[in-house]
């Protein structure tokens, strides 16, 4: 089964200032404090398959952010929305895991890797649960995630070398809005501390 460690959240729904204290181990894949890391996202709907669910990428501004948000809808055998990014060449060099800041809507989500830049339906997955309006810190280790092809679960892995794309996806059979906002991306060593926390 995959593996999702969660943090405490931080109560008061504030962003932590984990992102300017510096970590000894681990990559920053994604801070989001410029607009252009956003550019580098975009969205896969289920227009692709006659679905009408929506789904639009956005800077956060002053918070340093990415803002995720659209609604899902069930109609025409729908029901998904996506982002996805190439990963940087070497992000995930020593590491096995990636781990990010994000603060949900209470929803659940799906964080997938791709060993491939293109847009195929190949990739793995974990779920992880938000709660709404708080941040959470998640860690989810490389060799845990499950093989999905257009969703359908298959056998096999992904190594950290391979993972060469990040997907977040919301998937949850559920007809309405949806709004996830991540504050940063990490490829960690899952022997490494985890992020500061305020």
């Amino acid at each position: 089964s995959s593996t999702e460690k969660v943090s405490s959240p931080n109560q008061s729904g504030t962003r932590s200032s984990a992102k300017v204290r510096e970590q000894e181990e681990g990559n920053m894949i994604f801070s989001f404090e410029k607009a252009d890391e956003v550019r580098g996202w975009r969205t896969v709907l289920d227009g692709v398959m006659g679905g009408l669910s929506t789904g639009k990428i956005s800077h956060g501004g002053n918070s340093g952010t990415l803002v995720f948000e659209g609604e899902t809808s069930l109609r025409n055998n729908g029901g998904f929305s996506s982002m996805r990014s190439n990963l940087p060449r070497g992000a995930m060099e020593g590491a096995d895991s990636i781990q990010f800041r994000v603060k949900g809507d209470g929803r659940t989500y799906i964080f997938g890797t791709r060993s491939s830049n293109g847009s195929g339906g190949d990739s793995f997955w974990t779920r992880f649960d938000t709660v709404a309006g708080e941040w959470k810190t998640v860690t989810i280790k490389i060799e845990d995630m499950e093989r999905h092809f257009f969703g359908q679960r298959l056998p096999g892995k992904i190594s950290p070398e391979q993972v060469r794309g990040l997907d977040f996806y919301i998937y949850d059979k559920k007809a309405g809005p949806f709004r996830l906002e991540i504050d940063q991306i990490r490829a960690i060593s899952s022997n490494g501390r985890e992020l500061a926390k305020s």
